[in-house]
């Protein structure tokens, strides 16, 4: 059977100035993204940031894998890797849908169980998102480590911070973060 995708957009088209995408569970092996979205809705966390941004959430996007505790989707697919492909599937389709509309931030929330502590990859460049970037790291900090090694899964970090800038057309495929850069979404 098929599992829904869900779609949460909170604020007013027009009203808000700002537009964000938040999303989890791309790999169903992955539920802390998905816990955390639930809770911030839940304990309505989102209230203060209703005045200047408009927050759409899509909090589980492979819920067959999230269901099952597997990183594939119910066809065996790793959805985060299908995002070049001519006939992703329907999650990816569904995700695609979504980032067809303009966003001023991406956030994809992952779990990295295997490493010592918080981190985040950053594509865009602009000082504002690099102070962003900081900001996560800092609040972060206090509710648990950051990893602050040299080196994360063989890349050169900034204290947490990964700069994952690739040449989009020579990669074979595209992750959801790939696919919303070409369609100029910052994340």
């Amino acid at each position: 059977s098929l599992y829904p995708i869900f779609k949460i957009q909170l604020g007013i088209d027009g009203l808000n100035k700002k537009h964000a995408l938040i999303s989890a569970g791309i790999h169903g092996d992955e539920p802390a993204g998905v816990e955390t979205i639930c809770s911030f809705l839940e304990n309505q966390v989102y209230l203060p940031f209703l005045e200047e941004w408009k927050l759409v959430f899509l909090p589980c996007l492979n819920p067959y894998g999230y269901d099952n505790n597997n990183r594939l989707n119910r066809k065996g697919k790793d959805l985060n890797r299908l995002f070049k492909t001519f006939f992703p599937p329907l999650e990816v389709q569904a995700a695609q849908n979504v980032l067809s509309d303009p966003f001023d931030l991406n956030l994809e929330l992952h779990e990295d169980c295997d490493n010592r502590g918080f981190y985040l990859y950053i594509k865009a460049t602009k000082e504002s998102f690099l102070g962003l970037g900081k900001k996560i790291l800092t609040d972060v900090e206090n509710v648990m480590p950051i990893n602050k090694d040299l080196k994360i899964d063989d890349q050169i970090s900034d204290g947490g911070m990964l700069h994952r800038l690739m040449d989009l057309d020579s990669m074979e495929w595209w992750p959801m973060a790939g696919y919303a850069s070409i369609q100029k979404v910052p994340c």
